[in-house]
């Protein structure tokens, strides 16, 4: 199951599908995966532990307490380096330092016109 993260949880595991994360968001020492139907799972793990495991191909950290998943973005706007997870009206602030990675992963992953 590699496309399978186990998320320990305080009352046990579960069991998520990396295509069903939207994003994860850093909360102290805790971390929230927010999921793709509308739940989310909390964890006691750092956001790093998620930057680890979480394939780099997918997934892209924007902010000291944000990874996103570069496919559950609707819409960007670069004055504000903010973004908008599909599906949701959640909006996402990108750090200045991390902004010329994101633009960079979105211009080698997707097709611009």
């Amino acid at each position: 199951m590699d496309n399978m993260l186990a998320i320990r949880t305080g009352s046990g595991i579960s069991f998520v599908d990396f295509h069903d994360i939207l994003y994860c968001r850093a909360d102290g020492r805790y971390t929230h995966v927010y999921l793709n139907n509308g739940k989310s799972v909390l964890t006691a793990r750092l956001l790093k532990t998620f930057e680890n495991k979480l394939p780099d191909d997918v997934f892209i950290r924007i902010h000291k307490s944000y990874i996103i998943n570069i496919n559950c973005i609707s819409n960007f706007r670069k004055g504000n380096n903010v973004f908008t997870v599909k599906g949701t009206s959640t909006e996402l602030e990108v750090a200045k330092r991390r902004r010329k990675i994101l633009l960079d992963k979105l211009d080698s992953t997707f097709t611009f016109v």
